[in-house]
């Protein structure tokens, strides 16, 4: 089950994961084929699949993913960037990017202590 965690005002959860990955249908085959988990949406460089409450988006690998540890990325849902921001920031994580704008709503992107990126998003 996936839970949220109440944080001074807002709250965070994690949405889905993405596997940045050299042969998407090769990818996606084994997820749905394999392991059984259905496809709920596809677009050009990968699909997003579900098995229960759990998300994970398969992703053609991009240039500046390759330095990543496993090419994988979490997204943390929530529902006020601005707030979640700020408090991670007042916590001492050091992010990436500023709040950005991209098609799917606003992103900030930050790594843990292990160099896994982490985005906190809020959905358009």
């Amino acid at each position: 089950m996936v839970e949220t965690i109440e944080m001074e005002g807002t709250s965070f959860k994690v949405s889905h994961i993405w596997l940045y990955v050299k042969d998407t249908q090769k990818s996606i085959q084994f997820y749905r084929d394999i392991i059984g988990f259905k496809v709920v949406e596809t677009f050009p460089d990968g699909a997003l699949l579900k098995a229960g409450e759990i998300l994970i988006g398969v992703h053609r690998e991009e240039d500046d993913r390759k330095s990543l540890p496993g090419g994988t990325s979490v997204i943390i849902y929530t529902q006020n960037i601005q707030k979640g921001y700020g408090i991670l920031r007042q916590r001492g994580v050091t992010f990436l990017t500023q709040i950005e704008k991209e098609p799917y709503g606003l992103i900030a992107s930050f790594k843990d202590p292990d160099g896994y990126l982490l985005e906190l998003w809020q959905p358009s």
